[in-house]
């Protein structure tokens, strides 16, 4: 169609100060591994014309931030597991206890993660590395829980087969309640949300807090029995419990404060 065919207000718009704009539309959906192959092919093709040519749009603009922010996403997965691990050292005094506990919810994560891949269900690219903050935050409690049943058991002279049946015995109902509950809030907002991004984190945190729930009572028991040894050589006040401070102890720590 010659230009002359075209009104002027609407040359100005496609043609103005030496740029001319190309509409180009796709079947794609944004956010894909399609879309930003058919960007890849499209920037060749326009940069071999004209090498200033610029490409924009809903999906250029989405693939842009996707590289940019997969670097920074990174970076804040590895910061919280690290805090994580330290945090639950402390607290526990052990060097192998953090590690287990890391490993049973990250073992959840990558199921959680797993199945949108598996049933060829898309996600948003900022999900996985929310997911793994947010799950591994809201649900270490649980295996917390567990692991701090069992030392009391220990302690009270029971052998690791007999004390990590009584934990799980006594756990469960705490870890499904807590659970459940998480997976109540998050999976009401998951069914009412129209927004795609809302509604797949929230199905994301709701399926999460099951599976880890379940890898905490079937699975972590198990590792707990396995690693007993290297915990209590790894742990202080592991099999024996803290010993209470003497009359004498606290009349000088008193002494030593005056």
């Amino acid at each position: 169609m010659p230009d002359f065919f075209v009104p002027q207000e609407i040359r100005n718009i496609f043609k103005k100060g030496g740029y001319q704009l190309i509409l180009v539309t796709s079947t794609y959906d944004t956010a894909t591994d399609e879309v930003a192959d058919q960007i890849d092919r499209i920037e060749k093709i326009v940069k071999a014309y004209d090498p200033d040519a610029a490409i924009t749009g809903e999906a250029v603009l989405s693939k842009d931030l996707i590289s940019v922010a997969d670097e920074d996403f990174r970076v804040t997965g590895y910061i919280s597991i690290i805090l994580f691990l330290l945090v639950v050292a402390i607290l526990f005094k052990s060097a192998s206890i953090p590690f287990i506990i890391g490993v049973s919810i990250e073992l959840a994560i990558f199921i959680n993660e797993g199945i949108p891949y598996f049933t060829a269900n898309p996600i948003p690219f900022i999900a996985p590395i929310v997911i793994s903050c947010v799950q591994l935050g809201a649900t270490c409690d649980y295996a917390d829980l567990m692991i701090s049943r069992f030392r009391e058991e220990i302690q009270k002279g029971y052998n690791r087969i007999e004390a990590v049946q009584i934990a799980a015995a006594t756990s469960y109902r705490s870890i499904i309640t807590s659970s459940l509950v998480l997976f109540c809030a998050t999976f009401g907002v998951a069914m009412i949300s129209e927004i795609e991004i809302i509604s797949s984190m929230c199905l994301l945190l709701a399926r999460g807090a099951l599976i880890s729930a379940a890898i905490v009572i079937f699975i972590l028991p198990s590792i707990l029995v396995t690693c007993e040894p290297l915990i209590n050589r790894t742990t202080r006040w592991w099999r024996t419990p803290k010993p209470p401070k003497t009359l004498k102890t606290q009349a000088d720590s008193k002494l030593s404060a005056v």
